[in-house]
């Protein structure tokens, strides 16, 4: 088992940065959303988006993957890019020990993995443990960019984890797609996650 079992909460209001980067508002509006690719650390519970595919991945990674495509389709047919997206990922300038990311996994807005409408890149401390167990959970999306409530249409997982999406937030349940490495249409789930697990 990890260590530490994180759980997201709430999003610490922020202005704009620069480069392209957005922090994200607790109550940005749906609108703002479309479109772009965040990336939410579970861990720290910090949001940023980004107008690329390609600028997301590399702060997902930590600077460890600055080349991915600007697609998200094109990253999933290069083998070498997948396999570089699962391990660890230090943070510049800290100890390892101390500063090291995981991805968990990628959310699509369209189905068959398409980035054209957006990407969702979740990211935590540690990789999952493959004993049946959740290793993180994600109550409500809403608090990483609300706008990512009802948008999900197809995931890829990293770093062994097996991901769950359910209809509503994590403790009322409701319908799940079950825990899945992977699914390029979600069925009736498409369009309806508003809680995530990880295990």
């Amino acid at each position: 088992m990890n260590a530490l079992r994180a759980s997201a909460g709430t999003v610490l209001t922020a202005g704009l940065l620069f480069a392209g980067v957005v922090a994200v508002p607790a109550q940005a509006s749906a609108a703002e959303g479309t479109g772009g690719h965040c990336v939410y650390n579970l861990s720290t519970d910090t949001t940023a988006c980004y107008s690329t595919f390609r600028a997301a991945t590399a702060d997902a990674t930590n600077g460890k993957v600055t080349d991915a495509p600007i697609s998200a389709r094109a990253a999933l047919a290069d083998t070498s890019l997948q396999k570089r997206l699962d391990g660890p990922m230090p943070t510049a300038g800290v100890g390892t020990r101390e500063a090291v990311d995981y991805l968990l996994s990628i959310e699509y807005d369209i189905a068959n993995l398409s980035s054209s409408g957006g990407t969702l890149t979740i990211k935590g401390n540690a990789p999952c443990v493959e004993d049946g167990q959740r290793d993180y959970t994600f109550n409500d999306v809403r608090d990483a960019w609300p706008s990512w409530n009802d948008r999900i249409s197809s995931f890829q997982g990293y770093n062994t984890c097996d991901v769950n999406h359910y209809e509503h937030q994590v403790i009322n349940g409701g319908d799940t797609t079950g825990p899945k490495r992977s699914m390029t249409t979600m069925g009736s789930m498409s369009n309806k996650t508003t809680g995530l697990t990880f295990g």
